[in-house]
């Protein structure tokens, strides 16, 4: 029972896409299971794209709450918790996203990595993509940013 427990256990993991997001080279890479959760291409993510491509797939009423937090993580040294709206064609998927952000050894902010995980459960349905709004990240101010390597420099000049 002690190998079925730990099976049992690890299974939701398994279930998750995992990513890694070059901070310095504003590269990202995802496996098989982050494509198909986020309703992409998995070619394209597995050669590394800008991350900017990321934030296109995240619904634009949760955008500015995704991108405070990924700031919080890369400057405060926050871990990453939020759960974001994301575009699937002509509809809208529920995602929950767990990260973190690697540091050289200097402390610049390097390496963001992370799983997703789909939090519709197999009986739910998708939204359609009309909706207005999603899951709030409440008390988190909104920040605009022209683009996610820009948030993710450490600069105080940097445009937010």
């Amino acid at each position: 029972m002690g190998i079925l427990s730990i099976q049992q256990r690890l299974y939701p993991l398994l279930e998750g896409g995992f990513y890694t997001w070059d901070i310095v080279e504003n590269t990202f890479w995802a496996d098989r299971r982050y494509a198909k959760i986020m309703g992409v291409d998995y070619s394209d993510v597995d050669q590394g794209l800008p991350a900017e491509s990321f934030l296109e797939t995240v619904h634009q009423d949760d955008r500015a709450g995704v991108i405070e937090r990924m700031k919080m993580t890369a400057i405060n040294r926050q871990p990453f918790e939020t759960t974001y709206g994301v575009k699937r064609e002509d509809t809208f998927a529920l995602v929950k996203d767990y990260g973190q952000c690697m540091r050289s050894v200097d402390g610049y902010a390097t390496l963001f990595t992370g799983i997703v995980f789909e939090v519709l459960g197999q009986n739910q349905t998708r939204r359609p993509a009309t909706r207005t709004t999603w899951i709030s990240n409440a008390g988190l101010q909104e920040t605009r940013c022209s683009s996610a390597n820009a948030l993710m420099r450490n600069e105080p000049s940097a445009t937010y």
